[in-house]
């Protein structure tokens, strides 16, 4: 038996063979940065669904109002300092429901559904009108039940005349008396598609009943007609168009030839797609089978549409929602009232994703709770330090910051107001954001115009960055972030306690991760484990390289590298890969030392005929 085995294939026939190994294009490229998302309550949006948005005035235009519009706006610009992220999403928690209104027809039946995309009270000022079409258009066949559509949101009135279509005409060419064509419902107001007939017939005898749900196309329609003798039909719409929901036709005379009208279908079509503009799509339309062509209408508002207060149940749907969003940091923009729990929920959430679901992230909360039970009973103590520093007891997590105090600064209506905790929270985790995985805020202003209570330094900032507070102060400069601490009351490790540096080793880990992914069920032995441990290599080096070309996220020099002993050790069907590293830490603290010494010197008087001292001393 001859024959070689290369490239995975064994060869029979003397040839030549090539092979491209394309390892050295892998590309090692670091993926993105950080990103913040923030959750709450908002006037308009999707509820508990990701919304990502790339620039404030979108934010604006989708979440209209309330405290999620608020914080997102302001996500975009937290700190002169810093700049702002590339992208902010967001997470609406309120279980708001949609805005509906039937469009019927004379008998009344429904024949269209209208239900709003958007959400919440707001979708109640959506209105509808429909009115017989002007004919100042041109078309090529007439059509009396055309509809003038107008749609009216936001002060703005979307229009469109001569809303209509047919899909064929219909022609009889035999010598029975009274001919006619009629499309009936098979089951009256079903919502159930396809469940319309057409019926030919000729001298009051039925010809032929033909099932609209056996035909796809306009073809299969003007085919079906045409198979049945003295009966024809011509096609308007193209015929490989799908075959649109005919109206319904009482029996028509064919004494000349009958049009099969689809006004409903095309109203349907009409109202899925408009769009405000952003771009997003403004009614969902779906046709109710066994309903006629819809009446006129006066301006109709949709109703239905309501924002009930979002509850623990709504808040926990939202954070799971958030699962789906690749983020680092997050900001729950919690009322006073249900704060604590809500900030549990954050606290769990966090700690899930950075453990089991592997989507390591941090939060950033902040504001006051009513209420804290404390171990051994009892309530929160009194004073704001008190209460903060209770909270942060609490909480004690690595993973999440609590921000204090209140703040003011300017709302969307442009008035000088107080914001929530949350406010200055959400300035503090869109920072990180925009900084960078390994950046600290310490020391970072907020775009903040006053502070609703003073933490004074460091007579109280030593006491909240003890106890896990980041504390935000006024000084020369503005309003500075103190020192960004976790909420961690153990041992001090700096990627616990700092939380740039925690952050620092989260980004090494999905970048690490990230470029061995592919690797898992490849083949295995020295050279598969050379294989992964050459990755890890790759990425650390990428990961050392100083900005502005490189992240800068692990730090070092020849005597102390930012990594080394990159290892791999395989164990049965797993390779373990280990490593030690330098993740960059904030510089908290400049120690000058000033070592003052006196002058010493000696000082000759010149002797007679020189010059007098004080000339001699300028």
């Amino acid at each position: 038996m001859t024959g070689v085995f290369f490239d995975g294939r064994e060869i029979i026939t003397p040839s030549v063979q090539t092979a491209v190994n394309d390892t050295g294009l892998q590309n090692d490229q670091l993926t993105a940065t950080d990103v913040v998302a923030i959750v709450g309550s908002c006037a308009g949006g999707t509820p508990k669904t990701g919304l990502r948005f790339t620039n404030p005035a979108d934010a604006m235009k989708t979440l209209v109002s309330g405290d999620l519009a608020e914080a997102v706006v302001a996500a975009f610009s937290p700190s002169p300092d810093t700049g702002g992220p590339s992208e902010v999403w967001a997470v609406r928690v309120d279980p708001a429901t949609q805005a509906t209104l039937p469009l019927q027809d004379a008998t009344p039946n429904t024949s269209i559904m209208l239900t709003s995309v958007q959400y919440g009270a707001i979708a109640n000022t959506i209105s509808v009108e429909l009115q017989p079409a002007s004919g100042t258009l041109a078309v090529s066949y007439p059509n009396p039940g055309a509809y003038l559509a107008a749609v009216r949101i936001n002060a703005k009135t979307y229009t469109r005349d001569n809303v209509g279509m047919a899909a064929c005409w219909v022609g009889y060419s035999g010598i029975g008396l009274t001919p006619t064509v009629a499309v009936t419902a098979v089951v009256s107001f079903s919502p159930l598609p396809s469940t319309k007939i057409i019926t030919l017939s000729a001298g009051g005898i039925t010809v032929a009943t033909i099932p609209l749900s056996t035909l796809v196309t306009v073809a299969d329609l003007v085919g079906a007609i045409n198979a049945v003798a003295d009966f024809s039909a011509t096609a308007i719409l193209p015929g490989s168009s799908p075959l649109p929901t005919l109206d319904m036709l009482a029996a028509a005379a064919l004494t000349t030839p009958v049009y099969l009208y689809a006004n409903t279908a095309a109203l349907v079509d009409y109202f899925n797609s408009l769009t405000d503009s952003i771009g997003n799509p403004i009614l969902t339309a779906v046709q109710q089978w066994g309903g006629d062509a819809p009446a006129m209408i006066a301006s109709t508002p949709l109703a239905g549409g309501s924002v009930p207060a979002a509850m623990n149940s709504d808040w926990q749907d939202a954070f799971t929602a958030l699962q789906q969003v690749d983020c680092q940091w997050i900001a729950p923009l919690a009322a006073p009232a249900s704060s604590g729990s809500v900030f549990l929920l954050a606290q769990a959430h966090v700690e899930y994703m950075s453990t089991v679901a592997q989507g390591e992230r941090r939060a950033i909360i902040g504001g006051i709770p009513n209420i804290i039970p404390i171990a051994g009973g009892g309530l929160q103590p009194t004073g704001v330090k008190a209460q903060v520093l209770t909270m942060a007891q609490v909480l004690n997590s690595d993973r999440v910051g609590y921000a204090a105090p209140s703040c003011y600064r300017y709302n969307l209506a442009g008035k000088l107001v107080k914001f929530p905790g949350w406010m200055v929270a959400t300035l503090i985790a869109s920072g990180f954001a925009a900084l960078g995985p390994g950046e600290s805020m310490t020391n970072k202003r907020l775009n903040i115009v006053g502070l609703d209570f003073v933490f004074y330094s460091p007579g109280d900032t030593d006491v909240l960055i003890r106890g896990g507070v980041i504390p935000v102060v006024k000084n020369k400069r503005g309003f500075v972030v103190s020192d960004a601490v976790s909420t961690w009351q153990g041992p001090g490790a700096y990627d616990k306690t700092q939380l740039s540096v925690g952050d620092a080793l989260d980004y090494v880990a999905r970048q690490v991760r990230a470029i061995e992914e592919p690797e898992v069920g490849a083949r295995g032995g020295p050279m598969g484990i050379q294989h992964a441990v050459s990755r890890a290599d790759t990425v650390l080096r990428e990961l050392s390289v100083p900005p502005p070309t490189g992240p800068g996220v692990l730090v070092g020099d020849a005597a102390s590298p930012p990594f080394r002993n990159v290892k791999g050790v395989a164990n049965g069907t797993a390779v373990n890969i280990s490593f030690e590293c330098s993740p960059v830490e904030p510089m908290s603290y400049i120690l000058v030392t000033i070592n003052a010494t006196s002058y010493d010197g000696t000082v000759r008087v010149p002797g007679p005929g020189a010059a007098s001292l004080g000339r001699l001393l300028g």
